[in-house]
């Protein structure tokens, strides 16, 4: 089982973070190796994600938890991804995210290497991008 987690304060107000996040559809725009999400069905999606020369696509809840500021997901088939996205207000106008991730695939290798990607810090790297598409810096 391979897992990460990273966490960053963003500067914007929790209810705009959140207002953001509901449209799952966008998350494409910040997740690394996602370059798809599409709701088949109440808090279900597909994401079709690539990694190097490699795409398939999973089929996953995404689950909306507003009374505790959190995310959750899990896939439905396939190699077993879980994480959550949790947010907090820390002070006027910002907001800490903190993202976990696990993924428990066949292969230990093969898991590690498509869910962290080839530099390992890809939780780091959907935190700058998230950080970037809630202040407007992603085009």
């Amino acid at each position: 089982m391979a897992h990460q987690e990273g966490s960053i304060v963003v500067g914007v107000p929790i209810e705009e973070v959140e207002h953001r996040l509901v449209d799952v559809a966008t998350w494409d725009r910040f997740l690394v190796g996602v370059v798809q999400v599409r709701e088949t069905a109440f808090q279900r999606y597909r994401l079709v994600i690539r990694n190097g020369g490699r795409q398939r696509e999973v089929d996953a809840v995404i689950a909306a938890h507003p009374a505790e500021h959190r995310y959750s997901w899990h896939t439905l088939a396939g190699p077993r991804y879980r994480g959550e996205l949790r947010l907090r207000a820390v002070a006027a106008g910002q907001t800490q995210v903190q993202v976990t991730a696990t993924a428990d695939p066949p292969g230990f290798l093969a898991g590690m290497s498509e869910m962290l990607g080839s530099s390992g810090t890809a939780t780091l790297v959907d935190l700058n991008q998230l950080t970037d598409h809630l202040t407007g810096a992603t085009p």
